[in-house]
């Protein structure tokens, strides 16, 4: 995370703009380099690669960054440890496992339950520890719950989209790895750009309105691209992304700042860790909620253009889009229908999923203007622990 040991503190935003661009611009460029090494090599190269560059980087980090270490770090929270993994894990298979098994079924229910008594117990603990993995009362600081909450949910819509998208490049469009994760390139285009005008633009807007307009526009990005039909061209597409790359360039940035504002430099690894946990959980439940809603409503609508197949085949292209379109491969001739069938199909599932993508992300724009208004820049511990008390007896 930015500290005033790498830029001054004038520059701090633009220097968390550049941050969150290229942090963004990452995973579109991550693409890519699957792509190209997915048409190449088999696909555990991606995971040799990508443990490689997580060596080079780690000793990059101890070498290059300084230390931004709480001088009286808390001892390691077991007990809340645990309950997070077990509150995190639980909700996802059940939302993952809820389109697949039943709403009701007893894997679904108990996952569902288990995860949602484990996140209680979690809130409880820590409210009770001397020195808790994170105090939920910080939530209860503007800035802090502003930009966590627009982190983790532009990280849901994100990650949801590409789990989607990438998927009707090539099952729909029929691009290979490589052409249908360089088709997602105008994204980041669109992200980088975005995320410095978004440090300017903060300081004469305000970053809340700055990163509510980004939300917004993300979210018209989503709205747009769930328009598509089976036939519609490249140019739509193109704009589609680059209208929801600019959203989340402008909304990363200010969601950022405002984490790393609200807390003091002997406490920015706290900020730190909370940007980066909210931009994981995002990601995870993204492709949990986003993904189990395209689920349903890719089965829903191709059950109807089934009833003539035989079983096996009914049952296969049921079960997912790519095995749908790998039988209709070996049916000869009525393989037309089935492929058109699969394709209209994944459109409803995928006009629904990204929906979802954009409710939330306007979720959020709501959460902005009532609750995440900006935390004054504090430097001191005694600035930050006044400024703390006054936000949580207001």
């Amino acid at each position: 995370m930015v500290s005033d040991w790498l830029v001054p503190a004038e520059e701090k935003a633009s220097a968390v703009a550049v941050w969150s661009g290229f942090a963004r611009a990452g995973a579109v460029i991550g693409l890519v380099g699957s792509g190209a090494m997915l048409e190449q090599f088999w696909w555990g190269s991606i995971f040799v690669v990508t443990a490689a560059i997580a060596a080079v980087a780690a000793v990059a980090t101890m070498v290059i960054v300084p230390a931004t270490s709480d001088p009286a770090a808390p001892r390691v929270d077991v007990r809340g440890s645990v309950l997070s993994v077990l509150a995190v894990g639980g909700l996802v298979l059940g939302i993952t496992e809820g389109p697949e098994r039943g709403w009701l079924s007893p894997l679904t229910l108990a996952a569902l339950i288990g995860g949602a008594v484990a996140l209680v117990a979690f809130v409880v603990a820590s409210l009770r520890a001397d020195e808790p993995l994170l105090d939920p009362r910080l939530f209860r600081i503007r800035g802090f719950a502003g930009g966590t909450v627009s982190v983790f949910l532009q990280f849901l819509a994100m990650m949801g989209f590409f789990f989607i998208f990438l998927q009707y490049l090539q099952l729909v469009r029929g691009y290979g790895t490589l052409n249908a994760a360089l088709a997602v390139v105008p994204l980041a285009v669109g992200m980088m750009p975005a995320s410095t005008a978004a440090a300017r633009l903060s300081v004469r807007f305000g970053g809340r309105y700055v990163g509510a307009a980004g939300l917004a526009i993300s979210a018209a990005g989503l709205v747009w691209l769930s328009q598509l039909s089976v036939g519609s061209g490249f140019l739509p597409v193109l704009v589609g992304m680059i209208v929801t790359g600019v959203g989340l360039g402008l909304g990363m940035t200010p969601a950022t700042n405002s984490i790393v504002e609200s807390l003091p430099v002997a406490k920015q690894g706290l900020a730190s860790a909370v940007n980066d946990t909210s931009r994981e959980m995002g990601g995870a439940f993204g492709i949990a909620i986003v993904g189990s809603a395209f689920t349903a409503g890719y089965r829903s609508h191709i059950s109807g253009g089934l009833r003539n197949m035989p079983a096996p085949v009914a049952g296969a292209a049921r079960q997912a889009p790519a095995a749908a379109l790998q039988v209709a491969g070996r049916l000869g001739a009525g393989a037309q229908g089935l492929v058109h069938t699969t394709r209209t199909a994944f459109m409803s599932g995928q006009r629904e999923a990204l929906l979802i993508g954009a409710v939330s992300l306007l979720l959020g724009v709501g959460f902005l203007m009532l609750r995440g208004g900006a935390t004054p820049a504090l430097e001191t511990e005694p600035e930050w622990e006044a400024a703390v008390e006054l936000e949580l007896a207001g």
